[in-house]
């Protein structure tokens, strides 16, 4: 978890440092980590034998 705020802390120090620089790159990369980070989700759920055999009560409950 240290690691996870660390590295966080030093984004919102480089971010301020560089807030006169055109960083329009960095939503791209942004999108592309979430797309990346949702389908190695997806990967995981599909590979879950207990989730895809209760996928209709899990359905329901989430509903």
């Amino acid at each position: 978890m240290i690691i996870v705020i660390s590295l966080m802390v030093c984004g919102i120090i480089l971010g301020y440092a560089f807030k006169e620089r055109n960083l329009k790159f960095v939503q791209k990369l942004i999108n592309y980590a979430i797309f990346l980070l949702l389908f190695l989700l997806g990967i995981t759920v599909g590979a879950n034998e207990d989730v895809m055999n209760n996928l209709d009560s899990i359905g329901l409950e989430a509903l």
